[in-house]
């Protein structure tokens, strides 16, 4: 196991990785809470829909080869990567049909 890393010398996103592992799911308000969900919710049915895509079926190709064996999961497939390998395929997916371009309440990428 890794000592801590002193915040002052900590990266970005050791910081941000310290900070959301020890938020409190009860002191984060109730609509930020629903709006997480539905973002995971659409997150999860968005890269299930592009399993089946042939850049989607190329990026396992790749994470097969480079990432593999691993325990992290891909949505869609049976194969476990590692956390970088899921990650890529995961991000990758979620983006292949990309919708969250078309809300009128304001261009986003929630996920």
């Amino acid at each position: 196991m890794n000592a801590p890393v002193p915040m002052a010398a900590a990266t970005l996103a050791e910081r941000m990785a310290a900070w959301s592992s020890a938020l409190a799911l009860d002191s984060v308000p109730s609509e930020v809470t629903r709006a997480a969900r539905r973002c995971i919710v659409d997150f999860a049915g968005v890269t299930l829909a592009a399993a089946p895509h042939p850049l989607t079926r190329r990026i396992v190709e790749h994470a097969r080869a480079v990432y593999s064996p691993g325990s992290s999961g891909a949505l869609g497939f049976p194969d476990r990567f590692s956390a970088v390998g899921a990650a890529l395929v995961n991000g990758t997916a979620g983006h292949v049909l990309d919708f969250d371009d078309t809300s009128y309440t304001g261009i986003m990428h929630v996920t």
